[in-house]
């Protein structure tokens, strides 16, 4: 895939900003590997290999979306069952996605969200 000369003049410095290896190790490690371990399905070992190369991860996952290359991985589905036998479909994240999707909420995007929300 390649990128277009309007993602380098107009994204890639805001995401840039969001995107910087050090702040994806700190949110993995404040907030992301913690919510993961809270989950209805662990990982055997809390996320142990992906933890242990937190630093290489997150260099890799800012050289893929600088380079306009990032792809959302398959999420695991499960059903859990409510009342009367309905199911609910939960989607787990893989700790790549869960960890992008923080950084983007903590680069900015929730303050904005807040703003243009119609209730408090």
């Amino acid at each position: 895939m390649k990128t277009t000369h309007r993602f380098h003049i107009l994204r890639k410095k805001d995401l840039s900003a969001v995107f910087e290896a050090n702040r994806l190790v700190f949110i993995w490690r404040n907030i992301v590997r913690e919510n993961l371990r809270s989950q209805e399905i662990l990982d055997l070992y809390d996320y142990y290999d992906f933890n242990l190369n937190i630093k290489s991860k997150g260099e890799a996952i800012c050289k893929r979306i600088l380079d306009g290359k990032y792809k959302v991985e398959q999420p695991l589905s499960y059903k859990l069952e409510k009342k009367y036998g309905i199911c609910r479909n939960i989607l787990l994240l893989s700790p790549f996605d869960a960890l992008v999707l923080q950084a983007v909420l903590e680069g900015g995007l929730t303050d904005s969200l807040l703003k243009k929300a119609p209730t408090k």
